[in-house]
């Protein structure tokens, strides 16, 4: 799976680590991992009660060269009941997964004359809209309202 965005149980406060090492400014709910590593995060509650997480092997793959030169565009973002799919390249097949890395979405093949994907019974939140070309796959980011 090739997500890198990590996401906290709701907490008052947060620190993000990678490799065991505070990372600067990382004080969100959620946070980006831009390099492979071990990442964890350490939060306060409301009550002022600390917890550590479990260390979680994160390795950066963007895809993004998979993506170069299809021209795939997703819109509206953020979606909708349905979301739309232009690309100079249409892919062999899509799926979405959640931010957790669950197929919310299994993989069904695109279809050109397509209108659209259904994601009117997706829950609001962030999702990845996930292709598969023949050299490969590649993601997007959508947030669904």
């Amino acid at each position: 799976l090739d997500v890198n965005t990590l996401s906290s149980s709701p907490a008052s406060a947060y620190q993000w680590y990678k490799d065991g090492v505070e990372i600067s400014g990382a004080t969100g709910q959620s946070y980006t991992a831009e390099e492979s590593g071990l990442y964890s995060v350490s939060t306060i509650d409301a009550n002022g009660c600390a917890a550590q997480s479990e260390t979680i092997l994160v390795e950066v793959t963007s895809g993004l060269e998979v993506l170069a030169g299809k021209g795939i565009r997703l819109y509206p973002n953020p979606a909708g009941d349905r979301l739309f799919l232009q690309a100079s390249t249409p892919p062999r097949a899509i799926r979405i997964l959640s931010y957790q890395g669950r197929e919310v979405v299994p993989w069904q093949p695109w279809e050109t004359n397509r209108s659209g994907i259904d994601t009117g019974t997706l829950a609001p939140g962030l999702y990845l809209v996930q292709f598969l070309f023949n050299d490969g796959t590649g993601s997007l980011s959508i947030a669904k309202q």
